[in-house]
């Protein structure tokens, strides 16, 4: 036999032998499956190094059937964190294809109740490690297992039913359950599940009650493309702080081969709603759908479309501010390149409901640093509704404002590598009606113009040229518009210049003494201007305003360095015509002049404002409607200044009034300011919250005439006004004060004036209180070497010492005071009538009164009268009173009467009037005076006047007589001598006008033992002529009583009326 026979039937030997052994082991399996299973067990246990255990295991070989059951894997020595149980599987096979080309075909694997956990740190059982190894035996059975059983492996059919898996990861827990999966050649693969995630430390849970993948593809997914969709339902989502309910999922996803691409999508998803408790928001309703694709090749991702709406929205920002509802969508297509890292959003529009829109594009290069760039084509905003987002102290910052309509913006923003920004933008306005409403304030205009903003932040250029076209304002009653306005800036963050400012007010409207007054044609230009956003500075130096009231006026804004000041003034800017043409002159007056002024203010570096200004009037002349006030060619100054609080509750300061050139006729009273110039100043400061001024100095007066001097504090509380003051007259001589107020005008109705002349220094001090509704003023009037001189009819008062008490008080009494005393010495009073004398009086002030102290003694020809004491009530009142009293005593009337009467008369005045008051312009007495005069006696009573100080007033008496000795009245006089006794009366006698008005009077002559009764021829003819009679002695009359010298007579009497 050769070698080649031999090498065969060692082959075939082989072979025979290898399918005893393994039919030998087939029979012994079939009828001992126990042995088989403790031998897979520890075959497993020494491969893997895990514990496997099979509870129990058959099959049969005709059909091809393996059946297990209670497998159960689990972790053994340093495995750890997985556990796998498999309750029931069922395994189907088959064995096709010729000897030696058999494939074993897996028809069909059910799994019923599988469990599969792992944990967090799980070590997977270790599995023989390959080929490299095997020995020359072992891969020459490995080829004869697969030439005479099979050579390869092919799945068809698979079904799980009950799976469940979970995941653990320390608190943190996934699982899968009730997990139903096919597999089946020919049809798509499907799956289905309830899905649960749980994170208790941190309070989240996730349940999806069903989750379902089902593929596109039937299997064994052949073609070149592969794919499915996936879809949950009813997800719940539990979180601290956040809840989400009525989750849905709807996905296509598929696998490119050729391309090497997958995508996912298009997607959706929606909720019913969403709620987050910090800060607290809700959503009533989200949808998502998006497209995604991903290239493997060129490691690209894009999402296109991707759409994006949440409807019904609110978020709580804090107890005050609230935003809802709120209505967002989004639609964008989005792409990414991972090899360039270039992001690009080809297109992309945002919509807020009623907020805002915005559409563009985007793109950039991450990895090259590129930056960011974003393409805005279109923008919209809707301040109103934004308004409605704002935080409420912002809200409230802004007022009630409002701005209708769209502001529109477009444009390009690059975001760069190192996050600074670059931007080219335009936001334009388009006739945006605009409304603000504050308290009494009312705005509204047309918006117009644009701005654009281009640079990197945040050293941008800024242009903008905006104008406002039918603005309106109203402050109160005071109203503007419709005007127009316009502003033009451009400049570099942070300075910008103002290239235009532009106003233009047709006519202003503001209240004034309840009619309207206006100003038309009001205009406000500017083209220089700078301001510094960031350090603060604004400079407007050169401001321009005209009206149709005033003209040339400038205006300047300047700040920096924390602070600000603001000038404003002008030459004949027409001032003096603006005052009266808004009502701040007297109707009827006329005023002319040119003016001159400057106001400047700057705040303080503490808070508040420190204000200065002057003020020249030039030719100013007036004159009021009826003549009686007028001025000419006056130059009038003023100046002050001043500081005002930081919150406008504290004014202090000082200003002074100067008028040294001109003319000016008060009524009567004419100064010229030339000689005699109009001075005022003042200093104080005056408190808003207290209501209280308080003056350190308050100076006015005329030069070389008189001033005063004022000062004090004073509180205007409506419910309970006060003041302090004190006033000073000083020392001036008195003659100019006469000069100016008394004798120039009233010389005309008083020639006499002329011939007075005064002498001395008058001053006077006085402090005037108030507390609620009392007042009170007291004080005194001083005159120092004083003197008064006439020379026709000559008098001459010497030495005059005048320390005049005053007090005026409006409550009643003096309320337990003292008097406030006072005094009048003369050294020498020289009169008409009265001899030279002196006087020395004292006097008292209570609250509206003043005295006289005791009796006063004046020497007259013939001896002494003595009046008083004198008490003067009301005397700050029209209704002023005087009472006092007049005394005679044995006062020999030849002497009083030596100028009236030609011959010595002897006789005695006595009487007494008391009182005599005098009330209201009128004189009332009671008491009478005596004489005893020719030979009888005459007695004048009721004594009196009405009207004293009218144009006419009426004197009143009446007197009675008895015994008069006619001889003695009549003899060397003019009327004739008659001789008898006279007796009778006048009552009730009025004289105005030096002429009676009224008298009942009664003259007789009385028969008197041892006193002739005769009367001469011309007496005669005198009492005839009485009442306007004839002379009874005319013609034969005549002739006849030329014969006769006196006649006797019976009774001669006459009784008047009128």
């Amino acid at each position: 036999m050769g070698t080649g026979k031999k090498i065969l039937w060692g082959i075939i030997a082989l072979t025979l032998l290898f399918f005893l052994l393994l039919g030998g082991l087939a029979l012994f399996v079939y009828h001992h499956p126990r042995t088989l299973t403790s031998t897979i067990e520890k075959v497993v246990a020494r491969a893997a190094g895990a514990s496997l255990e099979i509870r129990s295991l058959s099959g049969s070989l005709r059909p091809l059937q393996v059946r297990a059951g209670g497998i159960l894997l689990r972790p053994r020595d340093r495995q750890r964190g997985f556990y796998l149980k498999v309750d029931r599987a069922a395994l189907d096979l088959s064995l096709e294809g010729p000897f030696g080309h058999r494939r074993l075909v897996l028809k069909n694997l059910d799994i019923d109740g599988c469990t599969l956990r792992v944990q967090e740190g799980m070590i997977l059982p270790r599995i023989g490690g390959g080929r490299k190894n095997e020995s020359l035996f072992a891969r020459a059975a490995g080829a004869l297992a697969g030439f005479f059983l099979f050579r390869d492996v092919r799945f068809e059919a698979a079904r799980v039913a009950n799976g469940t898996v979970t995941a653990r990861s320390g608190a943190r827990e996934l699982s899968l359950t009730g997990i139903r999966a096919r597999l089946e050649k020919g049809r798509p693969f499907r799956v289905s599940c309830r899905a649960g995630f749980r994170w208790p430390s941190q309070k989240i849970s996730v349940t999806i009650p069903r989750l379902l993948l089902v593929t596109r593809n039937a299997f064994p997914f052949s073609g070149p493309v592969v794919g499915g969709d996936l879809s949950a339902s009813g997800a719940v989502f539990r979180g601290d702080g956040a809840a989400a309910e009525k989750m849905d999922l709807k996905t296509a996803f598929s696998y490119d081969r050729a391309r090497g691409r997958v995508t996912v999508g298009p997607a959706v998803f929606s909720l019913q709603k969403a709620v987050l408790k910090q800060p607290a928001a809700r959503a009533g309703k989200v949808a998502l759908g998006i497209t995604l694709a991903y290239d493997f090749a060129s490691r690209k991702l894009t999402a296109d479309p991707l759409d994006l709406c949440i409807e019904d929205a609110g978020i709580r920002m804090d107890p005050g501010w609230s935003i809802s509802p709120v209505d967002l969508r989004l639609s964008a297509a989005v792409g990414f390149d991972f090899a360039q890292g270039v992001l690009s959003v080809p297109r992309f529009r945002v919509r807020l409901k009623d907020v805002f829109s915005v559409a563009g594009g985007l793109d950039g290069g991450i990895a090259d640093g590129s930056g960011i760039r974003v393409r805005l084509s279109e923008g919209r905003l809707w301040p109103r509704k934004a308004a409605g987002l704002l935080p409420p102290k912002v809200k409230a910052a802004a007022g009630a404002a409002d701005f209708s309509g769209p502001v529109r913006f477009s444009g390009a923003v690059r975001i760069r590598e190192d996050l600074r920004l670059e931007s080219d933008l335009r936001i334009l306005f388009g006739k945006n009606h605009v409304t603000f409403h504050r308290g009494r304030i009312r705005a509204a205009g047309d918006l117009s113009g644009q701005v654009r903003v281009r640079g990197t932040l945040p050293r941008v250029r800024l242009t903008a040229r905006l104008q406002l076209d039918h603005g309106a304002l109203r402050a109160g009653e005071t109203a503007l518009g419709p005007f127009g306005t316009a502003l033009s800036v451009s400049g570099e963050y942070p300075r910008f210049r103002i290239t235009k400012l532009a106003l233009h007010l047709p006519e202003v409207a503001f209240p004034r003494g309840g009619k309207k007054l206006r100003v038309r044609d009001i205009r406000l230009r500017s083209a220089a201007g700078t301001f510094d956003v960031e350090s603060g500075p604004v400079s407007l130096p050169d401001l321009r305003l005209e009206s149709g009231l005033l003209h040339h006026l400038r205006v300047s804004l300047e700040t920096g360095g924390g602070h600000l000041r603001v000038t404003c003034g002008g030459d004949e800017t027409g001032l003096v015509a603006a005052a009266a043409a808004l009502g701040l002159v007297p109707p009827g007056w006329k005023l002319e002049g040119t003016d001159a002024f400057r106001v400047e203010a700057e705040d303080e570096p503490g808070g508040g404002w420190r204000v200065r200004s002057r003020l020249d009037l030039r030719g100013l002349s007036f004159e009021s409607g009826d003549g009686l006030y007028t001025g000419e060619k006056i130059s009038l100054g003023v100046d002050a200044s001043g500081a005002v609080g930081a919150s406008m509750d504290r004014f202090s300061g000082e200003a002074a009034l100067r008028a040294d050139a001109g003319e000016i006729l008060l009524d009567r009273y004419y100064v010229d300011l030339k000689e005699n110039g109009l001075f005022f100043s003042l200093d104080g400061a005056y408190a808003v919250r207290d209501r209280r001024l308080r003056l350190s100095r308050l100076e006015a007066g005329f030069r070389h005439i008189l001033s005063a001097r004022l000062r004090g504090s004073l509180c205007h509380d409506p419910a309970s006004p006060k003041f302090d003051l004190f006033l000073t007259v000083p020392g001036t001589p008195l003659a100019p004060i006469f000069e100016h107020f008394v004798l120039e005008p009233f010389q005309d109705e008083i020639p006499s004036l002329a011939k007075l002349k005064f002498k001395g220094d008058v001053s006077a001090d006085f402090r005037l209180t108030r507390d609620g509704p009392e007042s009170d003023v007291r004080g005194r009037l001083l005159w120092r070497g004083g003197r008064v001189s006439s020379d026709d009819p000559a008098m001459r008062v010497d030495g005059i010492d005048l320390d005049l008490p005053l007090w005026y008080r409006t409550a009643a009494g003096n309320g337990g005071e003292s008097p406030l005393n006072g005094h009048l010495t003369v050294t020498s009073l020289s009169i008409p009538f009265l001899p030279a004398q002196p006087l020395d009086l004292s006097l008292s002030a209570g609250p509206g009164t003043l005295r006289v102290k005791g009796p006063t003694s004046l020497r007259i020809p013939g001896g002494t009268v003595r009046i008083g004491p004198v008490r003067a009530g009301r005397i700050f009142r029209s209704d002023r009173c005087v009472e006092t009293r007049i005394g005679m005593e044995e006062i020999d009337i030849h002497p009083l009467l030596a100028r009236l009467w030609p011959r010595p008369i002897k006789g005695r005045v006595s009487g007494r009037l008391d009182p005599v008051r005098f009330e209201n312009g009128n004189v009332v007495t009671k008491g009478s005076i005596g004489a005893d005069v020719f030979g009888g006696r005459i007695v004048i009573s009721d004594l009196g006047a009405t009207g004293l100080f009218s144009p006419a007033p009426l004197f009143r008496l009446s007197a009675r007589w008895d015994g008069l000795r006619l001889a003695e009245i009549t003899t060397g006089t003019s009327f004739g001598k008659i001789e008898g006794v006279l007796r009778g009366y006048i009552r009730d006698l009025e004289i105005a006008y030096g002429q009676p008005q009224k008298f009942d009077l009664l003259l007789e002559t009385v028969k008197t033992k041892g006193v002739r009764q005769k009367i001469s021829v011309k007496a005669v003819d005198n009492i005839a002529r009485i009442g306007g009679g004839q002379s009874p002695f005319m013609g034969i009359a005549g002739v006849f009583a030329s014969l006769f010298k006196q006649f006797s007579y019976k009774k001669i009497g006459l009784h008047a009326t009128l």
